[in-house]
């Protein structure tokens, strides 16, 4: 993108690293001050021509003043600018009547602005630790994604190492885990001996029971999400009717 850079101070400089950082083009740099600048306000700028956007971060009495001034030359404009905001509908207008694009905000976080919006609709998601009746769902969702792993299966002891573990690094250790043994272990059934050994570095004691109980929660969340069909929970299952 061809930008043009309507006030040259300590933001301006800033947003110039980053927009050539990512591929985008400085075509112009308008300031009365900056004795780098190639005009000094936006109808001497004779490379502006050139450009597809402004972004305008000068002082609040002359923003107004700028947005007029880009309006009129066909060039739309963000505006980082702040404290002018009582004339937005002089410059709305002026956008409207050119046709121009006018994008601002009244502190220019638009960014924090969605994620706050977003974050009214968050939902609290338990650590990993907290939820281990979800590793083996888990592992085969990894193995869904890599079908070339798709023969290969935990043993007991294996699952039960992996239900003891705190996982610190959360769901994203435990993927990277599962898709290094995945790819690393030699036979169909993965064992002990095939996990990290900074896996079991990290394990606490055994809980009696623990893998029963995993497997029970597993099967019930399997078999109600097969609306309660066993032949149905045992072919996501990947066992027999009868087994299940």
């Amino acid at each position: 993108m061809r930008i043009a850079l309507v006030g040259y101070g300590k933001m301006g400089r800033m947003i110039e690293v980053v927009a050539l950082e990512r591929g985008h083009s400085i075509v112009s740099r308008i300031d009365p001050f900056a004795p780098e600048a190639d005009a000094k306000d936006v109808a001497s700028a004779v490379a502006l021509k050139d450009a597809q956007v402004a972004i305008e971060f000068s002082r609040p009495d002359t923003a107004l003043a700028n947005i007029q001034a880009l309006a009129a030359r066909g060039v739309g404009v963000v505006v980082g600018t702040t404290g002018w905001h009582e004339k937005l509908g002089v410059a709305s207008a002026a956008a409207d009547e050119a046709g121009v694009a006018l994008l601002w905000s009244s502190n220019f976080s638009l960014g924090v602005n969605l994620f706050y919006r977003i974050a009214g609709f968050t939902v609290a998601i338990p650590p990993l630790r907290e939820r281990k009746e979800d590793l083996p769902a888990f592992i085969q969702l990894v193995q869904a994604r890599n079908p070339a792993f798709k023969h290969k299966h935990f043993s007991r002891e294996a699952l039960l190492l992996l239900a003891n573990y705190g996982w610190p690094g959360n769901v994203r250790e435990l993927q990277n885990v599962i898709q290094r043994v995945l790819l690393l272990s030699p036979g169909s059934e993965i064992l002990p001996g095939d996990l990290p050994s900074d896996l079991s570095n990290g394990m606490k004691p055994p809980e009696p029971g623990l893998l029963t109980d995993v497997e029970r929660k597993h099967i019930l969340k399997t078999l109600h999400s097969a609306g309660h069909q066993l032949e149905k929970a045992a072919e996501i299952l990947g066992i027999h009717p009868k087994t299940l």
